[in-house]
């Protein structure tokens, strides 16, 4: 459970930090940005066990591109997938780079928001730091909030992720509830402590869901009445 917390708690901040600032560059009005929207998009398209095996190559501490790179700018090598200390960092950018839903939530949320607030504020004065602030981020807060209740109810259930890609030697440090369910169910045969734990992680669930329903009002915006 410690394991599955440290996913969601750390993975999905990042990914909505990183999706939003995508969303951001991509809204631009530039020529070409058609493609680079695809792009980020892509990796949702992808299965999850072909994209896990791809980052697996991509961190592995023998042939890995990654510590190729490092090698090649005078720094150590490192055990992403193999180490404990690492193994974790490691699965929770390879779930940043899923940021393809996240940013085209955000996209759209942008471009709903009116051109006539903007238009108000830089007759005020307002500089590009004070329209974010108090223009483009309140607008954006129910967007932030479905992505987050998401975001949450995805990472409790993480599984793919380190069933394919984490080694032996760090599965114990990296392993989440829903991976421990199955090794249960499947790998032990105790069907009957398997079956109690994946109540807990649904009431787990629930309970989160709720909270942040709960929470919506005290700091979410909505144009119409609720």
């Amino acid at each position: 459970m410690r394991n599955t917390l440290y996913y969601t708690l750390v993975g999905v901040p990042a990914t909505l930090l990183f999706g939003l600032g995508v969303a951001l560059l991509v809204n631009q009005p530039l020529r070409g940005i058609e493609i680079f929207r695809t792009l980020y998009y892509l990796p949702m398209v992808l299965s999850g066990v072909a994209s896990a095996l791809l980052w697996k190559w991509i961190l592995n501490p023998m042939f890995g591109i990654l510590n190729y790179l490092l090698v090649r700018l005078h720094l150590p090598a490192l055990g992403w997938l193999t180490d404990p200390f690492w193994a974790k960092p490691a699965i929770v950018v390879y779930r940043s780079w899923y940021i393809g839903g996240t940013m085209m939530i955000f996209l759209a949320a942008l471009r709903a928001i009116p051109a006539v607030l903007y238009e108000a504020a830089i007759v005020d004065g307002a500089g590009a730091w004070q329209k974010f602030r108090h223009i483009t981020l309140p607008m954006l807060t129910p967007a932030i909030s479905f992505s987050a209740i998401t975001g949450i109810i995805n990472s409790l259930q993480i599984f793919t992720e380190v069933y394919v890609m984490v080694s032996t030697t760090a599965i114990d440090h990296t392993r989440p509830l829903l991976h421990y369910i199955w090794l249960n169910a499947f790998g032990y045969h105790r069907m009957g402590y398997a079956s109690a734990l994946a109540w807990l992680l649904f009431i787990t669930i629930l309970l989160i869901t709720l909270a942040q329903l709960r929470l919506q009002r005290l700091w979410v915006y909505y144009e119409v009445e609720r």
